[in-house]
Formats: C-alpha cells, structure tokens, sequence
C-alpha cells in the first residue's frame, strides 16, 4: 500500500540580493528580514521583496533589530557601532567605537543593552536607553572576536584564540563560564541555546560543540553530576575515497522546539537534535557556501544566505544569493525524542509511519485496520515507537490479548494501561524499529 509522504516547499529567493558577500541575516519581530553585507548597505525585506535599503560608509559585518522594527544596529570595517533609523534611512547615533573592526552586535530587548564585539579583542555593552550610547560594561578577550551571540541576560563569545566566554548582563563583573574552546580548530560562530542552558560553537574543522552551562558550574556536587556537554562531526564529504572536511560558518536555534540548523561551506544545511544527539536532515544543496542563517519569530521559516565565504580563496563563485526556506514539522522536530504526533485513524497512522520510517509487519496492518480505533498517538525514539491506541471498548484489555497481538512485535513491554473517563481503554505498547 503506497502511502502519501508531504511535499517539500520550494525555497523563495529574495529579490535585489546584496552585490557583495552577505555577512548577517536578522529576522524581526514580524518576519522582516535585516540583511548586512560587504557591499556597505543594510537591507529590509518584506517577504522576498526588498522594502528598504540604508547605504553606510564601509562594509557591514554584522547587524541585529532593536526594540522594534524601525530600529537597528550595525558595525563593520568603519570601526564603529552605529543605531539606525529604518524609517527614515539615516545614523541616529553611534554608540561606541573599536580599535578595530567590529565584527559582531547583538541586542537585549530585555534589558534595552546593544552589545558588540571587535577584531581588537573588546567586547562592549551599550545603554541605548539612556540617550547617548553610554558604555556600562567592557571586557577584553584573548585575540579576535569571532563569534557572539546574545539572548536576554545571557553573552556569549568565542575568540581567534579558542576561548570561550559567557557573561550575565545581570552582573558582568564575573563570567558564568571562561575556559578553552572544546574544539581543537579555530571557532567560526556561536549561539546560545532559547533555554538559556549553553552555548553551541562552531568550527571550521567541521565540527560543532555543545557546552552547557552547568557542567561548568562551581557547585560541588557538579563534579559528580554526569556532564551533558559534547562535540560531534559534521559537513564533510568524500571525494575518491577522500574525507573532505567543510567549515561550519553558523549555528541557527529553532525557537520553538530548541532544535538547530548548521550551515557549512559545503553548501548545505543540517538540522539536529542535540538534546538526543540526532540528525534529523539536511535541506538541497545551496549554490555556495552558507555565510548566515536565522529562524524567524515562530521558527517557520529559516532565511539561508548562500554566499562564498573565501574559505579556497579567491576564485570564481556563484553569485550572491538569500532564500526563505518553510521549514516542515518533519525537518524541525520529526526525529526528537518522545515527539507526540495525534492521527485520527488507520490510514493516517500508516503515512506517519512512513514517515517514521517504520516498518509495519503484516499483522499490525490487520489490527490497524480490523479494530474500532477512536485515535492512535505515535512517540518516538531513536530505537523505539511507543504506540497509543484508544479502544472503543468499556472495559480494560490487555493489548497481548488483541488478535494478532503476539506475533506483531519483537520485543514488547506494556508500558501504560489506563480508564479513560468515557470508558474508553488506553493501550500502550513498544515495538523497535525497522527500515524501510
């Protein structure tokens, strides 16, 4: 029995891309994209249609939404963080400046604090409240600032050193975490988790790190406690029997189910699970390297920048180019640990088996479609499918006592058995998993 498996959305390119390499991509609160580039302009779109655009006086490396959407911060090559009127097109202010170039801002809206980080090692955060731009907090970091993300109270920032720090903007005397970059290779990006709970890195020896705060905590049972921080291989290929290892230039967080994209210089696009260690997919292969990626307010959508990141140096290269991908349920969280997917009848759960990629042995098929089921519910795990069924019947049954029930799973453990309060019975059961 063939079953229906759903369509993949084309991706929609923007419209008038940057002329030079994109640096930053940067969802709003309404889904209005902010785009920096090299070419020296910040650009609003509306959907794929470019809304507006702000020419400054050196390339842009990095650009972030602040309070609302008609404002905007900005830093580059001109050494200088600068607040942006997207209304009227013009500098309102420059906050601070660096010694070098500034090659990261961030924004709290919670605490109204923009946030940058230099080539020069330093690592600002500005007051925009109050006016002016007034510096409330510096610190320096070993060599260049590589990577920083900010989320609410939380800063994190990864140097041309391998050094990863993360400070409290609740009380910056102190970090929460200082210590080497787990991965042996210099860090390219950072972000930090929508929990709070960490920091993902990544490296341009294709990999990416894990570390959560509380492995690196003072208290004195974490020693004891079983640290959950990890580091895994990605974006590599083979060519000829030969490991190719790509990059990773950006680590985008789903902001609903916490799951994350990477995006290398190979190309493409993976989406993970990191509190289950599991790939979950990866999207087509995108014209060149992927420079910058972003999740939109309700994760629906993931901007992808695919623009060369001289990773081979200077050479020939695609041009230029940004795409909004609709992310389907099944690449944001298909393969999470215990995800909880109601279907209705039979039918229905044998294309979310598909799906699953499960195996249905021939005698689940005649149970499926034999019983007077109310509703069935799918869990799953990495090894294992957790199967719900509701039973129109008015008294508790054991699910071994089901026609066919024996011989329809390897291994098989009741799990729950329960009343519901209409006198329907709840039957529950596990059963491995089998490839297609």
């Amino acid at each position: 029995m063939a079953t229906a498996t759903p369509a993949k959305t084309p991706d929609e390119e923007l419209q008038a891309p940057p002329s030079d390499g994109v640096s930053c991509v940067r969802f709003g609160s309404r889904s209005n994209l902010l785009v920096s580039s090299w070419d020296a302009t910040l650009r609003v779109y509306d959907g794929a249609r470019l809304r507006t655009r702000v020419d400054l006086e050196a390339p842009v490396l990095s650009c972030c939404y602040g309070q609302g959407d008609c404002e905007a911060f900005a830093g580059g090559l001109d050494c200088a963080v600068k607040q942006i009127d997207l209304v009227t097109r013009q500098v309102s202010a420059t906050l601070g400046t660096h010694a070098a170039a500034v090659r990261h801002v961030g924004y709290s809206k919670e605490f109204g604090l923009a946030v940058s980080g230099g080539w020069d090692g330093a690592v600002k955060v500005l007051d925009v409240r109050s006016g002016g731009g007034a510096q409330i907090h510096a610190t320096q970091v070993p060599g260049k600032v590589f990577g920083l993300d900010v989320r609410a109270h939380v800063l994190a920032v990864a140097s041309s050193e391998r050094q990863l720090a993360v400070f409290d903007l609740r009380n910056f005397s102190q970090p929460i975490m200082q210590k080497e970059s787990p991965l042996k290779y210099q860090v390219r990006c950072v972000s930090v988790f929508p929990d709070l709970q960490g920091v993902a890195l990544g490296s341009v020896e294709g990999r990416v790190a894990l570390e959560y705060l509380e492995d690196d905590a003072q208290e004195p049972h974490a020693q004891d406690k079983k640290k959950r921080s990890y580091a895994f291989k990605c974006h590599r290929g083979k060519v000829d029997d030969q490991t190719l290892i790509y990059p990773v230039n950006c680590v985008a967080f789903h902001p609903t189910y916490g799951t994350f994209a990477t995006g290398g210089c190979d190309g493409i696009v993976t989406l993970w699970d990191g509190a289950n260690k599991k790939r979950i997919t990866h999207l087509r292969q995108y014209p060149t390297s992927i420079a910058a990626m972003d999740f939109n307010h309700d994760g629906s959508v993931l901007v992808v920048a695919a623009s060369y990141t001289y990773e081979q140096g200077e050479k020939d290269h695609p041009n230029d180019a940004i795409f909004l991908h609709t992310v389907q349920d099944s690449e944001a969280h298909l393969l999470r640990l215990m995800v909880e997917v109601g279907v209705q009848d039979a039918h229905e759960f044998l294309q979310y088996a598909s799906l699953f990629q499960v195996w249905i042995r021939p005698p689940m098929f005649t149970l499926l479609m034999h019983s007077e089921l109310r509703g069935i519910d799918l869990v799953l795990s990495r090894r294992k499918v957790l199967i719900v069924l509701i039973v129109e019947s008015g008294e508790v049954m054991n699910p071994f006592q089901l026609t066919g029930i024996t011989s329809l799973i390897r291994w098989r453990s009741v799990t729950k058995l329960a009343m519901l309060a209409d006198g329907s019975s709840v039957v529950t059961w596990c059963t491995k998993r089998y490839p297609l």
